[in-house]
């Protein structure tokens, strides 16, 4: 993220690249999180009563809300493919 924000100050092409990686990495690392800490708690974790159930959701609802990671994923693909 900083690659992009970095490269957004300076003009480059490749923002939109960078961010949509960025953006593939974050949502894949919060649902590993969610996912094997609710693992690890066993079923305990989906219950209302425990905050892993918030932090699930949370990312389940990202991935809803701003698209899966395949479709950024081929985006990436695409714009690789034309360089």
């Amino acid at each position: 993220m900083l690659d992009a924000s970095g490269d957004a100050e300076r003009g480059g092409a490749e923002v939109a690249d960078l961010a949509a990686v960025s953006r593939v990495l974050a949502s894949r690392a919060a649902m590993t999180a969610a996912e094997e800490a609710i693992q690890v708690h066993g079923g305990i974790g989906f219950t209302w009563e425990h905050p892993l159930h918030h932090y699930f959701r949370q990312a389940k609802a990202d991935q809803l809300v701003f698209g899966d990671e395949y479709a950024y994923v081929q985006a990436i693909g695409e714009s690789l493919t034309v360089r």
